[in-house]
């Protein structure tokens, strides 16, 4: 189901049941040569910490773990599957909008 909606969506690197997410990620960032500073990622559970701590911007749904809670710069209003992403995304584009109105002043 995942890799159906990805595919339908365009995102062409899907990493399921991976054992080392901070592993992973790095792949990810090498590929697309990021830094971790460009880089935003929405955990839930305790296995995205390591990822968490290393992003520039992270966030977790309101219904993720207690401690991944702690970890994050941002707590979506809403529930994993209920719109935490959708949140997320319209905050980092309404943030570059932002950006660029302030760079044109």
């Amino acid at each position: 189901m995942v890799s159906r909606r990805a595919e339908e969506l365009g995102i062409d690197v899907v990493m399921q049941g991976a054992d080392d997410k901070l592993q992973s990620y790095a792949a990810i960032k090498e590929k697309y040569g990021l830094a971790d500073r460009e880089v935003a990622y929405i955990g839930d559970d305790v296995p995205d910490i390591a990822v968490l701590e290393c992003v520039g911007f992270s966030a977790a749904p309101s219904d993720a773990h207690e401690s991944v809670k702690r970890a994050v710069k941002y707590v979506c209003k809403h529930k994993g599957g209920r719109g935490a992403v959708r949140e997320v995304v319209d905050m980092i584009i309404a943030a570059q909008s932002t950006r660029r109105q302030e760079r044109g002043r």
